[in-house]
Parts: C-alpha cells; sequence; structure tokens
C-alpha cells in the first residue's frame, strides 16, 4: 500500500500592489495664477502679477503662499478710479485625494491670512442731478489720492492640482475672503483691494485662479 503525498499549493495570488501612502517628490513648487496676466493682456490698462508657491511638509499638508501685485483702473456708473499695491498671502493646504502609486495629484482645502498694502485715486466723479433741468456735473479731481492703506483678512480656499507632465502641473482654486481690518482714505471707501478685488457690504470677497506650476523636487520619500 502506498500513499500518494501531494504538493502542498501556495494559495497566495500574485497581485501588484498599490502603495498609496507613498510619496515619491518632496520639494518647493512654484507657479504663476494665469486670469490677473490674462485680464492685463485683454483690458490693456490694468496690470497685475500673482505668483504661488507650496512646499510639502507631511504626506497630505503643504505650507502655501501668494504673492501679487495690481494696477487695476476701475469704471463706474459716477467715479472712475485706480488702484495700486501688492499683497501677500500665508498659510496652507490639507490635501483630501488619495493617490496611487507615483500620482501627485490634489483636492485641497486650506486656509490663508493675508496682507494688502495699496493706493487708491478717485480720477473722475460725476454729481447726479434729478430732472433734466441741471446737467450732470463730472470733476476730475487731482489731489483724491490716498495715502498708503492697508487690509488684513482671512481666506478659505478650495482647489486642485493635477500633473500634466513630469512635474508640471494645472491647477485652479477659488477663495472665499473676509476683511477683518482695512484702512479707508478720508473722502472715499476701498473701492479695490489687491489680492481681493471688488467686496460686499459685508467685506466679503470672492476669488478664482487658474495656475500653471512646477514642482523642484528635493529628495524622495
Amino acid at each position: 500500500m502506498s500513499i500518494w503525498v501531494l504538493p502542498a499549493q501556495n494559495q497566495e495570488k500574485d497581485s501588484i500592489q498599490i502603495d498609496s501612502t507613498r510619496i515619491t517628490n518632496w520639494g518647493l513648487r512654484v507657479g504663476v495664477n494665469l486670469i490677473p496676466s490674462i485680464q492685463g493682456w485683454v483690458q490693456g490698462a490694468n496690470q497685475a502679477v500673482d505668483l504661488i508657491a507650496d512646499y510639502r511638509v507631511s504626506k497630505n499638508w503643504y505650507i502655501a503662499s501668494e504673492y501679487g501685485y495690481n494696477t487695476y483702473l476701475g469704471e463706474e456708473d459716477f467715479y472712475d478710479y485706480t488702484t495700486q499695491g501688492n499683497y501677500f498671502k500665508l498659510g496652507f493646504n490639507y490635501n483630501t485625494y488619495q493617490n496611487w502609486l507615483d500620482m501627485n495629484n490634489e483636492i485641497y482645502v486650506g486656509g490663508r491670512y493675508a496682507y494688502a498694502n495699496f493706493t487708491q485715486q478717485v480720477t473722475r466723479v460725476t454729481e447726479y442731478n434729478y430732472g433734466d433741468y441741471f446737467p450732470d456735473n463730472t470733476v476730475y479731481p487731482d489731489f483724491a489720492k490716498s495715502p498708503k492703506l492697508g487690509a488684513h483678512w482671512l481666506e478659505f480656499v478650495l482647489g486642485l492640482k493635477v500633473e500634466t507632465f513630469k512635474n508640471l502641473f494645472l491647477g485652479a482654486q477659488v477663495g472665499f475672503s473676509k476683511i477683518i481690518h482695512e484702512q479707508q482714505p478720508e473722502n472715499f471707501e476701498n473701492f479695490y483691494i489687491p489680492g481681493i478685488g471688488k467686496t460686499s457690504i459685508n467685506n466679503i470677497g470672492t476669488t478664482f485662479s487658474y495656475t500653471v506650476s512646477y514642482l523642484i523636487p528635493f529628495k524622495k520619500k
């Protein structure tokens, strides 16, 4: 009598493991917001530069910053004005997107503290008269220029970044701002604040950005 002993079969199946916790590149990512440049090119008179940067400090957390310079010529029904100044934003992004191996895409939420330093000048004022008997009176003041003004605000952001080529990212972001302090000129209000734009009565503003950025890798983990 003989007993045949069959070899033990390996029940484990070969599979490709996807390490979603691996971070391929750590480094400084720098770029530009395309919207101010496009608006300046279309409108001609307005000039703006908006630079962005972020640095990854852990798996999902980034330090994020933004710097910009803006010259804006505003035209309203009864007045025209010019705003010139710069702004700086500093805060963080948290990536909520679960990447697969070697992917570096982001869907993030974040917060910013921001400050703007600027001047405003009224270049035309039209005094409206009721009825048709007296015409509207338009003046062009050359003295209504404010000294240096400042504004501080907090900003909540939602955005995404997609790696289209190696280390090259396209992104989009929307920001919701709330002014916490601002200096206003004596004879008129702040019509436009660099970094926010026009604000509502409640000192709330909304910003949009489309960005292109490049990652300068320092190390891999």
